[in-house]
């Protein structure tokens, strides 16, 4: 393994060697080190320039201009770059100037539609699957301006600023220029993650149109969720905007804080609750839309207050009472007035004092007056 790891890092090394060589031979006039170099580069050079000049005659007239000129100055030509992108420089130049002859003009694209190409299979219009070549042959069907550009900067590598220098254009038609090598990129109006892709990669996307407009994906903004809860008519009007309400989710085993962000302001006369919308902020993508959360909204709090379990009162509104203990063991019905009243508690406004015993659980068979033998349980009244 180290004796063919040796043997292909000399053969990358000495590449660039041997075409310094040919160009070194060139110089001294060997005939042959002209052909090598020839062959190695006319393919490049031709594909180079018949995507620009978009004509097979024009591309091979061009192609043998550029090596003519080249090798007539290679003189001129210094290590500066390799002898590739040198030569490619010129073809670059001389397709340009093949298509000025054609009186080449850069058009506003405002005043240009490139929405539609014709396409020369005739493919389905919603979804096209095209190769690199393809889309080649595609670009080959804009005018010159549009498919020069697009050629030096998709295929040749060219920046903006370089390809401005090679045409020779004002400013104002920099900006063009600009403009249109904007349409190559497509930036997302937000930070999210991609949930769904509709296009593969090398598809053609088709321009929308108000009757058909095919999306590429889907994006999702998941660094901050929205989750809407019903909130019972007993308590829309404890709601308000910014107020904290805890969220839990039982797959994780975590509870996370929100803050009210919208309600609806109406109550459905079916349900009677009202619809609320709270914002969690989710920077750790911890939180996948679709989870089941339980939302806890604190709509009221009192501190200090007496409570006891639900099943300790029987009745509710002003028939509520409880099975009031004494310390003979005797059972008394008690009336309390309620208040809050939670999932598992409720709490006791009046009618109770601290530290009374009441009986919890099934009332069935139990008469005021009963004598029972009390058992402190651990849902004692608080």
């Amino acid at each position: 393994m180290q004796t063919m790891n040796a043997k292909i890092a000399e053969l990358e090394l000495t590449e660039p060697i041997l075409h310094d060589e040919l160009v070194e031979r060139c110089k001294r006039g060997d005939s042959r080190a002209y052909s090598e170099l020839y062959q190695k580069y006319s393919k490049a050079m031709y594909n180079t320039s018949l995507r620009i000049v978009n004509h097979t005659g024009d591309a091979e007239d061009v192609m043998q201009e550029a090596f003519t000129d080249a090798f007539r100055s290679l003189e001129d030509f210094h290590d500066k770059s390799t002898f590739g992108a040198w030569l490619k420089r010129i073809v670059i130049n001389k397709s340009i100037n093949q298509l000025r002859k054609r009186k080449m003009d850069l058009i506003d694209i405002e005043k240009t539609n490139i929405g539609h190409l014709p396409d020369e299979d005739g493919p389905d219009e919603n979804e096209v699957a095209l190769k690199i070549e393809d889309i080649k042959k595609a670009v080959g069907f804009l005018p010159n301006g549009y498919r020069t550009v697009l050629t030096l900067y998709l295929f040749e590598g060219y920046d903006q600023e370089e390809i401005a220098e090679i045409l020779q254009v004002s400013h104002a038609t920099q900006d063009r220029v600009n403009t249109l090598l904007a349409y190559c990129r497509i930036t997302a109006p937000f930070a999210g993650v991609v949930t769904k892709r509709y296009a593969d990669t090398g598809a053609m996307i088709q321009a929308g149109t108000a009757s058909q407009a095919m999306p590429l994906l889907r994006l999702s903004d998941n660094y901050r969720l929205r989750l809407d809860f019903p909130v019972s008519v007993d308590y829309v009007q404890d709601v308000r905007i910014g107020d904290p309400v805890d969220v839990r989710i039982d797959s994780l085993g975590r509870t996370f804080t929100g803050k009210i962000s919208r309600f609806t302001h109406r109550v459905d006369e079916t349900t009677r609750t009202m619809i609320a919308e709270l914002e969690v902020d989710n920077p750790k993508l911890t939180l996948i839309p679709g989870m089941y959360a339980e939302v806890n909204l604190r709509v009221e709090e009192r501190k200090s207050a007496l409570t006891l379990p639900l099943d300790a009162v029987e009745g509710t509104g002003t028939a509520a009472r409880v099975y009031l203990v004494q310390q003979s063991g005797v059972i008394h019905f008690t009336p309390v007035t309620l208040g809050m009243e939670t999932a598992q508690r409720v709490e006791i406004r009046s009618g109770l004092q601290e530290g009374a015993l009441v009986i919890v659980g099934r009332h069935a068979g139990l008469k005021d007056g009963d004598k029972v033998q009390p058992k402190l349980s651990t849902a004692q009244a608080k």
